[in-house]
């Protein structure tokens, strides 16, 4: 970072560490006592096998829907900005398009989990997070760093997103409503409505929606989404919509910078869940579909403008159980079928199957993990295996890890061709291997960690520009080492604050291809992400997170946002707000040629009566 920079963000940092210090000191003078530590007691299942998060060998990161609600974040890569570590690479705000990518990998390389169903959209990564649930809908997210493609199959070399929502109430009524107005013609409204009886199952609906004129030219945005959950004793359903309209400025082209696109996204999951001998039986079936219009410049529609539709059905088989003396094991087996149909990409079809199996056995002197998942795909066989050990050492627990992974290109990368990119059909699939170690103790009333990490990576997949040139070309980048290094520091301190720190280094070295890079040497190399919120007098509550990273070949930058909320007595659950996010109003690229917004500011009513139910 240039040294103002470093200065503004090590100051801002200091100013909220110091904040949560002084209301520390002053609640311990009172003889006020802190609160447990936020690991304490955490179960986590991105690993598939329900186990606690110190155990899993791996570093792991949780959000709550508690924790959610605290922040002004409205869509799901605002939120896992809140996670040092995630390189979530916006090309704009309140969830309109980002690319989501950890370690050194691409953004198809990071697999999410919604509710159990891999999404990973095989036209294109940049749809991955372009999903159907409003952040009220969410329970919780959990992030595995590293690969999980032993888990969970290809396309999972950098880390693993589980997202999971929240279920209806087992008895009554449960609503809520938000309502938000601000800077850029920004209007917004969320609600849920939520009812369970003994006839009729447990039922939730969730409805999001919001626009703007943009902040600048080509930025404007119209986006609705709905989202359903049901449950009736062991089946469980869950359904989602979403469409977006936006202006596309300079997402993918200098060129043609007066891009545009719409993008629409339907989901359906059905699942049962019943005892099967000593253990349990879980069936899932899923299906979703997502079309994508693009037009290259929007002025002249006939230079390029693309259909697609994809469409993608899976299921899976799963049996859970003991196995021996304090172990316990998942296996199946699960089908997936990719269709596509588009204009530019032509009719294109993979079909998918696979088996796998995670066991996990713990004892006194430590916890071991595994897993191995073999896919048929593209014609060849993937084996993929990950070994995890983590052993209890003074006051916290030492961690290994060693996993391989894999992706096939998408549809995208081999096929696609407009006056500005051009794929390639002879593309090999992406392999890499990583090996990590890490450290967790807790000292002080404080929870921290630290994890290092080496990720080999052969035959990376990469658009190129060559010197001169005009046109990126897709290539496989035959060697990339990535290396890095995460670290974090939690502290649940009196009167209800929570501060929380994280910092993470990545570099890569390998032989770059001639010409200008698009992806894989474009990296967050250094990322800090502090949080910290709390209480205040008559009413208030408060949360501020402060971002500050250095991407490669860019400046570095330093973002505040802040949300600031009082209560209504009178009326329960009713409480006024006032959000901002950059308040720093820095100047910075996430992905693409576009600069991110800057100072924005906006107020809102939220009505949710239960507390802790939603945001």
């Amino acid at each position: 970072m240039s040294v103002r920079r470093c200065r503004t963000a090590v100051a801002m940092a200091a100013f909220l560490v110091a904040l949560g210090a002084v209301a520390a000191h002053g609640q311990e003078a009172a003889g006020e006592e802190p609160t447990a530590p936020f690991g304490e007691d955490l179960t986590v299942t991105a690993t598939r096998l329900p186990v606690a998060a110190e155990t899993t060998g791996r570093a792991i990161a949780v959000l709550t829907a508690e924790e959610l609600a605290r922040h002004p974040v409205h869509s799901l890569p605002e939120l896992l900005q809140l996670l040092p570590g995630l390189d979530v690479a916006r090309r704009g705000p309140f969830g309109i398009q980002a690319d989501l990518s950890a370690r050194g990998s691409s953004f198809e390389d990071v697999l999410v989990l919604l509710d159990d169903v891999p999404i990973s959209n095989p036209q294109t990564g940049h749809h991955n997070l372009d999903l159907p649930v409003p952040v009220a809908a969410i329970a919780r997210v959990e992030v595995l760093y590293g690969p999980g493609a032993a888990l969970y199959g290809g396309n999972a070399s950098g880390a693993v997103v589980r997202i999971v929502t929240r279920r209806p109430p087992a008895a009554g009524v449960r609503a809520g409503v938000t309502l938000l107005a601000g800077g850029h013609s920004l209007a917004g409204a969320e609600g849920e409505l939520s009812a369970a009886g003994q006839r009729t199952g447990r039922h939730s609906l969730y409805a999001t929606r919001s626009e703007s004129t943009g902040w600048r030219r080509g930025t404007e945005f119209d986006q609705t989404s709905l989202w359903y959950r049901g449950e009736a004793g062991p089946v469980e359903l869950v359904a989602g919509v979403s469409d977006r309209d936006f202006g596309a400025w300079r997402f993918y082209s200098d060129r043609y910078p007066d891009e545009r696109e719409e993008t629409g996204m339907r989901f359906v999951r059905g699942a049962w869940a019943g005892h099967a001998g000593r253990g349990r039986l879980h069936l899932r079936l899923g299906w979703r579909e997502h079309r994508d219009l693009f037009q290259l410049d929007r002025a002249r529609p006939e230079l390029a403008t693309n259909r697609h539709r994809t469409r993608v059905g899976d299921g899976e088989a799963a049996w859970s159980g003991k196995l021996g003396r304090g172990g316990e094991l998942e296996a199946g087996i699960g089908w997936r079928q990719e269709r596509l149909s588009s204009d530019s990409l032509g009719d294109r079809e993979r079909e998918r199957l696979h088996a796998f199996a995670a066991w996990a056995r713990d004892g006194e002197r430590g916890s071991w993990r595994g897993a191995l998942f073999v896919e048929r795909v593209a014609g060849e066989w993937e084996v993929h295996p990950s070994l995890a050990v983590s052993v209890p050492l003074h006051r916290g627990r030492l961690r290994f890890a060693a996993a391989s992974a894999y992706r096939v290109p998408s549809f995208t990368e081999l096929y696609y061709r407009d006056p500005a990119i051009e794929g390639n059909p002879g593309l090999a699939p992406e392999r890499s291997l990583t090996v990590e170690g890490g450290y967790e103790l807790e000292i002080g009333g404080w929870l921290a960690g630290g994890t290092l990490f080496h990720r080999d990576g052969r035959d990376l997949v990469d658009f190129v520009r060559p010197p001169g040139g005009e046109v990126f070309r897709a290539l496989n980048v035959r060697e990339v080492v990535a290396r890095g290094c995460e670290l974090t520091a939690a502290r649940a301190l009196p009167h209800s604050l929570e501060l929380s720190l994280g910092y993470a280094h990545l570099e890569a070295s390998g032989p770059a291809p001639a010409g200008t890079s698009r992806y894989v040497f474009d990296l967050l190399r250094h990322h800090l992400v502090v949080r910290l919120a709390g209480p205040g007098p008559r009413g208030f509550s408060w949360a501020a997170s402060l971002a500050a990273g250095e991407r490669t070949g860019q400046p570095s930058y330093a973002r505040l946002d802040l949300r600031l909320a009082r209560e209504i007595p009178s009326i329960a659950g009713l409480e006024l707000f006032v959000e901002g996010q950059n308040l720093t109003a820095a100047r910075y690229r996430e992905r693409g040629g576009l600069e991110m917004p800057g100072r924005w500011l906006w107020a809102g009513v939220g009505w949710w009566p239960r507390e802790g139910e939603s945001r």
